[in-house]
């Protein structure tokens, strides 16, 4: 691959990430498996 295609194929996997970033801290996921334990023992 060229240059020029790696360098878009970063940009894309990186937008892609920001994406999925920004989806998670807007549904702010509240029960995940590591609560359990500070629940349990507080």
């Amino acid at each position: 691959m060229s240059p020029i295609a790696w360098g878009i194929a970063f940009i894309v996997v990186a937008v892609l990430m920001l994406l999925v970033l920004g989806a998670f801290l807007v549904m702010r996921p509240v029960h995940l498996a590591g609560d359990r334990l500070s629940k349990v023992s507080g």
